[in-house]
């Protein structure tokens, strides 16, 4: 067979489950990953993109975490693979057969290594929230389970619970997070797209006190949070407290509900003041529908009174007026702000991570 280009490279859903893929084989060099995978599908055009698919999986993750990848399979989030997978533009059918009306075919396509970790460098800088990867031993979950819901609740995105838990349960990753092994945590976290890590564990000892016929809990939780990116610890902490109950689970409930939530804020805390430290940024705000000249100068006078900064009129043209700005808000708070304005009537129209278009009206 001869090398082909890739031209639709989506994998519809349905093709899911209908065959497994086989034999993926792996060849490394010192700038690429060199993968042979087996696909199947109702046509021919869907078992190469399954096969294509599965290659590039595999090569991603050898890419990122080296040859343990082929034995500690881990998922790999899908947006990264199909963008990858974007990239790859030809491949060689290496052999191609069918039965029972099932295409089965295999491939050899090759993966760089360099695009692999540009494109999660990308991916993880154009997250809108802080994505965390949550790695925590917890015998009895209780730790692990409040920490979780309050990371939630206050507008952080977990890896799903899934992923963690394959790594916990698989020995050689369970080891590295024992360890804090900082350089594979960080290469786990970024299969999931999560700009960090928080790792830790929890114990309990518990402990009967006759006299008083009530049980003692004592419990000791620690966490570290890792950057992905660069595989920094930004912050520790420990929580240890002992109360007592009737039962061990009475003792437990006291601590989690009188000292677990101060010490999550904390870690949430840290979290979002590192993803989104207080910088001024840049932004091009554009008015339509600006009718009249002097409305041009009053909207201005508005910005800057407004508190942002070195705002100049970029551009004006027919109804349409430009302004670059710096601000400490970023897109929410700006359009807030802006829409606030008594002189005019003033909606966001569309906006994008560093620009805003708004429609304006007399009031």
């Amino acid at each position: 067979m001869g090398v082909r280009f890739l031209s639709v490279l989506v994998i519809p859903l349905f093709i899911v489950g209908i065959c497994f893929s086989l034999d993926v084989k792996i060849s490394e060099t010192e700038k690429a990953v060199v993968v042979e995978a087996e696909g199947c599908g109702l046509t021919e055009d869907e078992a190469v993109k399954d096969a294509l698919r599965n290659a590039v999986e595999k090569g991603i993750g050898v890419a990122i975490l080296g040859e343990t990848y082929v034995e500690n399979a881990l998922p790999i989030e899908s947006k990264v693979v199909t963008k990858v997978m974007g990239y790859v533009k030809n491949y060689e059918i290496i052999d191609s057969s069918e039965k029972d009306g099932v295409v089965y075919v295999k491939v050899k396509a090759s993966v760089l290594k360099a695009l692999v970790k540009e494109t999660f460098a990308d991916m993880l800088r154009a997250v809108g929230n802080p994505v965390t990867l949550m790695l925590f031993k917890d015998e009895k979950d209780y730790g692990r389970f409040y920490l979780a819901k309050y990371l939630v609740d206050n507008g952080l995105k977990l890896v799903s619970p899934e992923f963690s838990e394959q790594i916990i349960k698989n020995t050689y990753y369970s080891e590295a997070v024992e360890k804090v092994d900082k350089e594979v945590l960080r290469k786990l976290a970024m299969l999931s797209l999560a700009n960090y890590i928080v790792v830790g564990k929890a114990r309990y000892t518990a402990k009967y006190v006759e006299d008083y016929d009530m049980w003692s809990e004592r419990v000791l939780m620690n966490f570290q949070i890792i950057r992905t990116d660069n595989g920094q610890i930004i912050y520790s902490d420990v929580l240890e407290d002992v109360a007592i109950g009737a039962t061990k689970e009475a003792a437990i409930s006291e601590v989690i509900k009188s000292k677990l939530p101060l010490y999550a804020e904390k870690l949430v805390r840290k979290v979002i003041e590192d993803f989104n430290p207080v910088r001024v940024k840049s932004f091009e705000l554009e008015f339509i529908g600006v009718k009249k000249a002097t409305w041009a100068f009053k909207l201005r006078d508005f910005l800057v009174k407004s508190g942002f900064e070195n705002v100049i009129l970029k551009k004006k043209k027919g109804q349409r007026v430009v302004f670059n700005v710096e601000t400490k808000h970023d897109v929410e708070g700006i359009i807030m702000l802006v829409e606030g304005c008594e002189m005019f009537d003033i909606s966001a129209s569309e906006w994008g991570e560093d620009w805003v278009r708004f429609e304006v009206t007399e009031p």
